[in-house]
């Protein structure tokens, strides 16, 4: 079954920095159906055939739909930095197993963390 989540990432800016570019990958914690192991390390990219899990590298069924950069806005009324959020919209299949290693692991479609680069 295909899921759709968001990854939100707010980036505060120093006051001297004039641009910000996101790249068009992520690191997320997902649960793998295909290797069947809970909690590993999936890097998505826009073109689904380049995404993959780790450490084994094999392919993941996966991808980022889009990316949304905000409009840069003051951090606060007297602070001089200003802050962007980039979110991330992934879609990503997802089926339940068991994991040999965590058994008693419960398994979700969400990730529980990412990393952005920029």
């Amino acid at each position: 079954m295909k899921y759709q989540t968001e990854i939100i990432a707010p980036i505060t800016l120093a006051k001297n920095v004039e641009n910000i570019e996101f790249k068009n990958t992520i690191a997320v914690s997902l649960d793998c159906g295909q290797c069947e192991r809970s909690g590993r390390t999936i890097v998505l990219h826009k073109n689904e055939e380049k995404s993959f899990c780790t450490p084994s590298k094999h392919h993941f069924n996966g991808h980022i739909k889009n990316i949304v950069i905000s409009n840069r806005r003051k951090n606060g009324f007297l602070s001089s930095k200003s802050v962007v959020t980039a979110t991330y919209l992934v879609e990503h299949a997802f089926k339940l197993f068991s994991d040999k290693k965590y058994p008693h692991r419960k398994l979700s479609p969400d990730a529980t963390w990412g990393r952005v680069s920029f």
